[in-house]
């Protein structure tokens, strides 16, 4: 996902759902409001809405935003014109839904009072982490130390050269069909091991995978973890340019020839630093959260009667029921 893009897909989707709350009247510029209540018109929206953008908006939602992101952001000219667009879109929802008073609905005030309670939680946290993980963390020794630790986590993957001629079998095809399709893989890689005939041709005549069957059987070079447990098992005990026995999968029968081998590599601390640099930030970060939101809940402890749970959940479940479900149930 684009940077932002979940922030702006939720931001969005609140507004949305909270301008529509009353209904087909979302589009609108007016509503009727109840006889005794304030009218929309004389009622002033505690909610700071603007119908343009300037740079100093921006510049304030940035500062919301980590380091990571908002580079993400100014490094692209594309990136930050989205970036603009999103924040219009969801500027003109807000005046929307303030227009037609969708923040003066009692559920939806609470939403958005424990929505910036839970900012809040969330913001403070975040200050925690920061103060109590080292700014340069982590170090060259520390980024050396996890890269040496895990060799296998930095190298390239095996890979192989790979062709295939794919006999489909569909799930609900019957005894003699899936024999049929055995028979005919069987013929076919036997013809091939005796030199009877060629894998395009015979690609070209039976092959149920579209994409390989056009290029003569080749499926490309592709990473040995990634196929099929019963295509890796022959894969590799193949030698090179050698083809297969009928392999059956959960969709059919495989005739493979294998290509050569292109063996995995160790890769060079410098080709990983910035990925190791993350991963360890991330992982320091979120022990340094774990850490401090267990220490906070045993200073502010927050208190509630573990025995009435069952008790709670059967009361709020039934409460939540329509009217009539309970009576409606066999």
């Amino acid at each position: 996902m684009k940077p932002l893009a979940l922030f702006g897909a939720m931001t969005l989707g609140a507004l949305l759902f909270i301008a529509g709350a009353g209904s087909a009247w979302w589009l609108g510029s007016k509503r009727t409001d109840d006889a005794t209540a304030p009218s929309a018109a004389k009622q002033e929206s505690a909610v700071r809405t603007s119908a343009a953008l300037a740079r100093a908006d921006l510049e304030q939602l940035l500062k919301l935003i980590d380091l990571r992101q908002r580079g993400a952001v100014l490094d692209s000219a594309e990136a930050f014109a989205a970036f603009v667009q999103q924040e219009a879109a969801n500027q003109s929802v807000v005046r929307a839904a303030v227009a037609n008073g969708a923040e003066r609905n009692p559920l939806v005030a609470e939403l958005m009072e424990r929505a910036g309670l839970r900012v809040l939680a969330e913001v403070y946290l975040n200050q925690v982490v920061q103060a109590n993980l080292a700014s340069d963390f982590p170090n060259e020794t520390q980024m050396r130390e996890f890269f040496d630790a895990n060799p296998e986590r930095f190298r390239t993957p095996d890979r192989v050269h790979l062709w295939q001629i794919f006999l489909p079998v569909a799930e609900t095809a019957a005894p003699a069909e899936i024999a049929a399709a055995e028979r005919t893989a069987n013929e076919v890689a036997l013809a091939l091991k005796q030199g009877k005939t060629d894998f395009a041709k015979e690609a070209a005549r039976h092959s149920g995978h579209l994409q390989s069957r056009l290029s003569d059987g080749y499926m490309g070079l592709l990473q040995v973890d990634d196929l099929l447990p019963e295509i890796r098992a022959e894969v590799e005990q193949l030698a090179e340019n050698a083809v297969s026995k009928p392999v059956r999968s959960a969709t059919g029968f495989h005739v493979i020839k294998r290509g050569a081998k292109v063996q995995g590599q160790a890769l060079k601390l410098d080709d990983v630093s910035d990925q190791i640099r993350r991963l360890l930030r991330q992982q320091g970060e979120a022990s340094v959260r774990k850490a401090a939101v267990e220490q906070i809940i045993a200073k502010f402890p927050t208190d509630y009667d573990k025995t009435a749970l069952e008790g709670w959940r059967e009361a709020l479940r039934t409460a939540a029921q329509p009217p009539g479900a309970a009576e409606a149930k066999p």
